[in-house]
């Protein structure tokens, strides 16, 4: 079964700091080693920290996230007590690291009365929520993981694993649509991970329908998830045109056709028909949110290259296309800044 755990981003880089003491310094210092994955260096350079300042909750916050490096969960917990001991900064983050360890160390009920206990101390943050998804997430707990995730994106949109994590969720109650438009969302800021290559085969995958080919007139007919259908009513109609979708590739029109042009093609049509669908009575994050930002880019000039950019961590040819394009790019990145502008 897929896990998700906690994204360890450094705290320190987060803070706001005036100025740079020696302690600061130090920790500076043991954040690149650990993202070199050097994690006992690191610990090295936040005990340092420790001796210019014994009571720096950020120096023992990234001995905790190093210490989950090393797989030393205890000891990682330990520190997290000590943070939270402080009750000065990082609090929430130590909540979630311990929930991590627990995670990691597969006790995910455990996780959950931590998460728990950091949102009554601390109130809801982005950590705690998505982290508490998370582990609902693997426990197949479907309704808590959407309710968390819904949380985590209005505290902030902006923090892109909740769109990956939704995504994979609407996969796996086969919701086709919303699934599809967490997964743009999610491509369109993170294009070009490890992380990435995963949302796009996801994505492509919600566009391959089991289908029949007659052996004798060679019509090929679908086989339909009614589940699909009559439990995602809201968009019954777009799931059936992916379906459709799905099928246009053995047309004859398309039979020249590459699937990099039938994948921009589709795509186009799909967010115009979302588009369409839309209007004052749809108010969710679906119809709100994710729809009115790629009916815009199916009808401006750029969903062509929009569709080579959230490909280029699958697709060699889009790639180079992009880099033997750059002024495109650069066209499409600024229409799309002007157009979000006011949305921020």
């Amino acid at each position: 079964m897929k896990r998700f755990t906690l994204i360890l981003a450094s705290l320190f880089y987060i803070m706001v700091i005036s100025a740079q003491t020696q302690a600061d310094k130090y920790i500076s210092e043991g954040i690149k080693l650990h993202d070199q994955g050097k994690y006992r260096e690191a610990i090295g350079m936040y005990q340092k920290a420790l001796v210019e300042d014994p009571s720096s909750s950020s120096a023992l916050y990234e001995i905790a996230v190093s210490k989950i490096g090393l797989k030393q969960y205890d000891e990682s917990i330990n520190y997290c007590k000590k943070v939270i001991k402080l009750n000065d900064r990082c609090v929430d983050q130590a909540y979630a690291l311990i929930g991590n360890c627990y995670s990691a160390m597969g006790n995910e009920k455990k996780a959950i009365k931590i998460y728990k206990k950091g949102i009554k101390k601390c109130g809801k943050s982005i950590s705690l929520c998505y982290n508490l998804a998370c582990s609902y997430y693997n426990l197949n707990d479907n309704e808590n993981t959407l309710k968390m995730l819904m949380q985590s994106i209005e505290i902030n949109y902006r923090y892109i694993p909740s769109h990956y994590l939704l995504g994979c969720l609407m996969a796996r109650m086969e919701k086709k649509t919303q699934s599809i438009l967490c997964f743009h969302y999610y491509l369109l800021n993170d294009p070009n991970s490890r992380r990435a290559q995963i949302a796009y085969t996801l994505l492509k995958r919600q566009f391959v329908i089991p289908t029949e080919k007659d052996k004798k007139t060679g019509e090929v007919s679908l086989s339909l998830s009614q589940k699909s259908l009559t439990e995602n009513s809201e968009f019954a109609t777009a799931d059936m045109m992916i379906n459709l979708y799905a099928i246009s590739k053995y047309e004859e029109k398309n039979e020249n056709k590459t699937d990099s042009e039938l994948f921009i093609e589709n795509t186009e049509n799909y967010f115009k028909l979302l588009g369409e669908l839309r209007s004052e009575d749809n108010k969710n994050l679906w119809w709100n949110f994710y729809i009115p930002i790629f009916y815009k880019i199916a009808c401006s000039p750029f969903i062509d290259v929009y569709c080579k950019y959230i490909s280029i961590s699958s697709d060699e040819e889009a790639l180079k296309w992009l880099n033997e394009h750059p002024e495109k790019l650069n066209s499409f990145s600024n229409w799309f800044n002007t157009e979000h502008a006011d949305n921020d």
